[in-house]
């Protein structure tokens, strides 16, 4: 909240933020895994002058993060629609110094250098787990499943395929 203002503190209201950090952290995942499209390139100056224009406004950081989550779900939406912007990954540079660095919500260990490695890991088994299912093992399949779950990674069948989100 504003500074300057009272602190509205509540259960409701903490429960509250922390959904918002949840939802602002799933779009960021989303962004993360998704590649450049051949979308048209998204006006990352507008988002950048809109979110600087609210921490300037002494330190606005709810308004801040009001414009991160409008901008981030026209994102989503536009990867969602097939049309990710070709300047996704100049984004994804942006996005992640303002959660880290600016306003700090973004826990270290998410963005470390072992990103890629675990990520390609989970990948791995998504791939495993498929073939497992065209086999028709669905013993492996779901146990792949299980104990992805066990460890904190969520796995999300669609018509694209398999996603996951690590929680």
């Amino acid at each position: 909240s504003h500074y300057r203002s009272t602190t509205d503190f509540s259960e409701d209201a903490l429960s509250g933020a922390e959904t918002g950090l949840k939802n602002l952290q799933s779009m960021i995942l989303t962004i993360d895994k998704s590649k450049p499209g051949s979308g048209e390139e998204y006006d990352l100056e507008s988002f950048k002058n809109a979110f600087e224009s609210s921490m300037n406004d002494d330190f606005n950081s709810a308004q801040a993060i009001a414009v991160l989550f409008e901008r981030l779900k026209e994102i989503r939406k536009l990867i969602n629609d097939k049309k990710a912007p070709s300047n996704l990954d100049t984004i994804k540079v942006f996005l992640h110094s303002v959660v880290e660095e600016v306003l700090g919500i973004w826990p270290k260990e998410k963005s470390g250098g072992n990103e890629k490695v675990t990520e390609g890991l989970v990948e791995l088994l998504i791939d495993i787990r498929k073939d497992a299912r065209a086999n028709k093992n669905f013993e492996l399949s779901d146990k792949i499943r299980d104990e992805l779950e066990e460890l904190g990674v969520q796995l999300m069948d669609g018509k694209e395929g398999t996603t996951f989100e690590i929680k």
